[in-house]
């Protein structure tokens, strides 16, 4: 059975064989012009491109023994070129009419093999334009509630998460154990509270327990009586969002599909430069097939206008482009700051060393065409994973994985930037006396308290803020989705939770305390001010006595 990817490619093939019997013909023409007579090079030149982009696009439509034969072809009329109006260039003409002939005998069989539904053929399915793939449904599991429940939120919870295309399974009664919820994979749960919720809390603590991939699956509780101390329990209990069985549907979906939204992966952006529009048009179908977004661009003057529109997390470049070279466009890209880290693949028929070193120079990759589209997805997905890894480590602390003060500023202003945002608060937390901690117990002792600060906070808040490292031993929380009072009681037991965990020191246990301040974003500030209005809150609490949680209040 063929791959999505590789009938994407297929699709192409009637149209790649169409223009190159059309330029077969051409170079025959050219061929025996020019064996009448010196050759020009613009005669040359043309066969040196018809047989150059024959060679790429060859191998997208796994024509291997044509693509040797479309290289060989080129060679030789790079060897004419050298000669130019020399005499003795016959041998060359005759090895060229050979050659040619391999060629059309190549390309009518793989015709023909089309035409007759053989291997690699186009059927009337696939020449038609294939429609865009219909993305993955996210399947939920909704645990204790089916939809013959005859409560009264029972069957509108059910009808709006269907609504909104997510699949839907139910199980509930005896069936609800830790075993039976990870065999299938789920991408998110909704569990449905009983009277006594703590079994409710009890599995969602099991299912963060997995090392796997389930232990980060969004949980929503919904609670037909919920208090607040419900609530934290559900908060310490790993879960994502709690409501009460009252609330709307729509806002309890709305919830999921923000959840689900950050657990998606990332559809990184391809821009593609290659002056051959059938291998372009091969290429950018491939690649769609396999996930990422791509953009491909056959002319290189336009390549600054592209790079604008395509934002590309990686960039495949054709070396020869007529004007200019594939390396010169990688040195336009490197002198920008934003690209000068983004993943240059090179993908070319030039196989000599001083293109290897050239590639080396300017790119990250060099592959050879034909080059099989599944290598060209592979070296691309490694690139990628290299890449944001590298950007991952230049945005997060090293030690805690929090944003870093500068990548938490720049969120905290995108945040007070947006008009669609919710009212925002910071929480600022810092460790008391953590200078003693380091002087007493040393610098490693330090790192573990932070370390395990950092911890709680990912434990406690989980996806209700974003955390930033921003200093030594402070953080600063960004949340949208808590009331101010159900901040203040997260945040304390965050807090209570911290200051129970114990450190094993040379001189032994020991424990550390933390004190909060918590400040609204004011329509009457700026990024500064509130900061600044933050951590005026903090000091307070350490000049109280330290160890509590204060807010502002209100003017």
């Amino acid at each position: 059975m063929q791959s999505r990817q590789q009938a994407m490619v297929d699709g192409k093939k009637s149209k790649f064989i169409e223009l190159t019997q059309s330029r077969l013909n051409e170079a025959t023409n050219i061929v025996e012009t020019i064996n009448q007579a010196a050759p020009s090079m613009d005669q040359v030149n043309i066969l040196i491109k018809h047989f150059h982009q024959m060679a790429g696009a060859g191998g997208l439509f796994r024509l291997v023994d044509f693509c040797q034969h479309a290289l060989e072809a080129e060679e030789v009329a790079l060897a004419l070129a050298k000669k130019k109006a020399t005499p003795g260039y016959s041998e060359e003409i005759n090895k060229l009419k050979m050659i040619i002939l391999k060629l059309s005998a190549t390309i009518d069989n793989a015709a023909m093999l089309t035409t007759m539904g053989g291997e690699g053929s186009i059927t009337p399915a696939d020449q038609a334009p294939r429609p865009a793939a219909p993305p993955m449904q996210s399947r939920v599991l909704v645990v204790g509630l089916s939809r013959s429940d005859n409560r009264s939120f029972a069957a509108p919870l059910f009808d709006t998460i269907e609504k909104s295309d997510f699949l839907v399974d139910e199980m509930e009664g005896k069936d609800v154990t830790p075993q039976n919820l990870l065999k299938i994979k789920y991408d998110a749960f909704v569990i449905v509270c009983p009277d006594n919720p703590q079994p409710a809390f009890e599995l969602a603590r099991n299912i963060r327990s997995q090392r796997t991939s389930m232990a980060t699956v969004p949980i929503i509780f919904i609670s037909a009586k919920s208090n607040f101390k419900d609530k934290v329990q559900a908060i310490r209990g790993g879960g994502d969002g709690v409501f009460n069985s009252t609330d709307d549907p729509k806002v309890i979906v709305n919830r999921l599909k923000k959840l689900l939204e950050k657990n998606k992966p990332k559809r990184h952006r391809v821009l593609i430069v290659e002056d051959d529009p059938i291998q372009a048009s091969g290429l950018y179908s491939f690649l769609d097939a396999a996930g990422f977004i791509p953009f491909a661009l056959t002319d290189a003057s336009q390549f600054e206008d592209a790079l604008v529109e395509a934002q590309p997390d990686i960039l495949i470049l054709d070396v020869n482009l007529g004007d200019v070279t594939g390396f010169e466009l990688a040195t336009i890209v490197r002198q920008q700051e934003k690209y000068n880290t983004t993943p240059i693949i090179f993908l070319t028929t030039e196989n000599q060393l001083q293109f290897h070193v050239e590639g080396a120079k300017h790119g990250d990759d060099y592959l050879i065409k034909p080059a099989p589209p599944q290598l060209l997805v592979a070296t691309i997905a490694g690139r990628l994973e290299r890449y944001q890894t590298l950007k991952d480590m230049i945005g997060r602390d090293g030690l805690t994985g929090a944003l870093t003060h500068a990548e938490f500023m720049n969120t905290a202003k995108r945040m007070t930037e947006n008009e669609r945002a919710g009212v925002l608060y910071m929480l600022m937390l810092d460790i008391d006396n953590f200078g003693a901690i380091n002087e007493n117990y040393g610098y490693g002792t330090g790192e573990r308290v932070v370390n395990e600060l950092s911890n709680v906070i990912k434990e406690t808040i989980r996806s209700y803020g974003i955390t930033g490292r921003i200093a030594g031993d402070k953080f600063a929380i960004l949340v949208d989705s808590l009331t101010e009072y159900e901040l203040v009681q997260i945040a304390n037991l965050l807090k209570e939770e911290f200051e129970r965990r114990q450190f094993e020191t040379p001189m032994g246990m020991i424990s550390a305390t933390v004190s909060g301040g918590i400040a609204e974003f004011q329509q009457d500030m700026n990024l500064n001010t509130w900061f600044a209005a933050t951590r005026q809150v903090l000091q307070t609490a350490k000049n109280r006595g330290k160890s509590m949680i204060l807010k502002k209040e209100k003017s």
